[in-house]
């Protein structure tokens, strides 16, 4: 469908989904959209169930306004089965353009993928529109803190940059930002200013959650060697509100600006960096991104301010591991991205020795290891891009191992 023309029908269906006439009409396609997609299946024995989640299934949905959410659960399934799948998806997408993006996973998965996350509590509501899979949610985590994961997730990786650069998808994403709060969206106001409700919100929601109490605090010359005592310094000019800007080691512009929690809004003086305030950029290292907690840690760049990792954050041993947990949920999905076979093979090992060994060596042994040589070394034969020729093969491997680590004893609940 031509995008123009879809954008104009989709603003025409929001402004009338609910007249009288026309609501019925509009909620029989997205029936008519949905009941399509099960049959997408058929013929596959590879596809053993196929769902829709989120607000369709909860039957919350809003034509014009939500998507349909999918998933696609695959037993013993080859590549070009699955890149055949997303064919005959994106021509029947051009169609039913309200079918939205697709969780693919393998059965040998589902309990750990389900085990942790916001996407694992919210499985519970699954709804099987075809397959003789039987779905089950293993959800072993922290409601409270998972849906505050959640948010700063969505500020931080889709509020920011090209993500959200068009207004509606903006406004969109920021209220399922919101929705995961619990909180009223804002009355109309400007995407600065709505940036700075949204940092102020997520502040406000980590100020409450309980204090980490989980036991040995983590040791972290034992985890990944002397950790940098002094940062590299850059200086540069910076907006009057901010505190401080810093990256990476090797970051020649600033990664993340730190502002006062009461700022009024956030607009470009802050350039292309993610704009947190300390308790915000705390809590996404220490509870959404553990491997940018040690990158930062092992090496940093201050342009501008003071150094907020001078000294570690404290932080248990347990809380560290259900965090590494929490970031191992989303390899498990990766195998089935339909960007990998044509990823260049640099860009694939960059992920699969800095992302995916990485994770999975800290869930085995935890340690962190930042040498691509003595990762190589660790996994020996194991998961190696030169021991096996199909790239789907290897990953799937990787989430084989990832997922033993993922579904929670009883006894550790």
């Amino acid at each position: 469908m031509n995008h123009r023309f879809y954008r104009m029908t989709r603003g025409l269906v929001r402004k009338t989904y609910d007249w009288p006439v026309l609501n019925p009409i509009y909620r029989l396609t997205y029936h008519i959209a949905a009941e399509a997609f099960s049959r997408l299946g058929k013929g596959n024995k590879s596809i053993v169930g196929i769902y829709v989640h989120g607000r369709y299934a909860l039957g919350t949905w809003i034509p014009g306004v939500s998507d349909i959410d999918l998933a696609v659960v695959w037993r013993e399934a080859k590549r070009n089965e699955v890149d055949d799948f997303y064919k005959r998806y994106d021509h029947l997408r051009s169609y039913f353009p309200m079918l939205g993006e697709i969780v693919m996973l393998d059965e040998r998965h589902v309990d750990a993928w389900t085990s942790h996350g916001v996407d694992g509590l919210e499985s519970n509501a699954w709804m099987k529109i075809a397959g003789e899979h039987c779905f089950r949610s293993c959800y072993v985590g922290n409601e409270r803190l998972d849906r505050v994961r959640k948010a700063v997730e969505i500020y931080r990786y889709h509020l920011h940059g090209r993500p959200a650069s068009d207004q509606s998808t903006f406004l969109r994403v920021t209220a399922k930002l919101f929705r995961q709060l619990a909180r009223p969206f804002p009355d109309q106001c400007s995407r600065s200013r709505l940036m700075a409700i949204c940092l102020r919100e997520l502040s406000a929601a980590i100020a409450s959650i309980p204090c980490d109490n989980g036991g040995a605090a983590v040791d972290y010359s034992a985890l990944m060697g002397e950790v940098a005592s002094e940062p590299q310094r850059m200086a540069t000019s910076t907006a009057v509100q901010c505190l401080a800007l810093l990256g990476r080691a090797n970051d020649t512009t600033p990664r993340y600006a730190l502002v006062p929690s009461d700022i009024e809004q956030i607009d470009c003086d802050f350039g292309e960096a993610i704009v947190m305030d300390p308790s915000v950029f705390k809590f996404y290292l220490c509870f959404l991104d553990p491997l940018e907690y040690l990158y930062l840690l092992r090496g940093r760049t201050v342009f501008c301010g003071y150094d907020p990792l001078a000294s570690p954050y404290p932080l248990s041993e347990r809380s560290l591991l259900e965090t590494f947990r929490h970031s191992a949920v989303h390899l498990l999905t990766f195998p089935y991205k339909r960007e990998i076979p044509n990823l260049p093979s640099n860009q694939l090992q960059d992920i699969l020795y800095g992302y995916f060994l990485r994770i999975l060596r800290y869930l085995e042994d935890c340690r962190i290891d930042f040498q691509y040589g003595s990762l190589r070394e660790y996994f020996s034969g194991r998961h190696l891009d030169t021991a096996v020729a199909d790239r789907f093969e290897l990953l799937l491997g990787i989430a084989d191992d990832v997922s033993k680590h993922l579904t929670v004893p009883p006894g550790d609940r």
